[in-house]
């Protein structure tokens, strides 16, 4: 795996996104069930949830240019 691959696998919380992506958890689920751009959890297992931060970080931009 070469660093472009590593960096875009690397992955966040779902406790951790409302702080990165400045929202509140409340907010997040609201975002989750709404927004159809937002990007999609991936399931760690029977409880855990992540998100991949380049898809996050691609949907911030998204919402900053308009």
């Amino acid at each position: 795996m070469n660093a472009n691959q590593l960096k875009e696998s690397v992955t966040i919380r779902r406790v951790n996104v409302p702080r990165y992506i400045g929202v509140s958890p409340t907010t997040l689920w609201d975002l989750e069930q709404t927004d159809p751009s937002f990007p999609r959890r991936i399931k760690l297992g029977k409880r855990g949830v992540a998100y991949l931060v380049s898809e996050l970080n691609a949907w911030l931009e998204a919402k900053k240019e308009g």
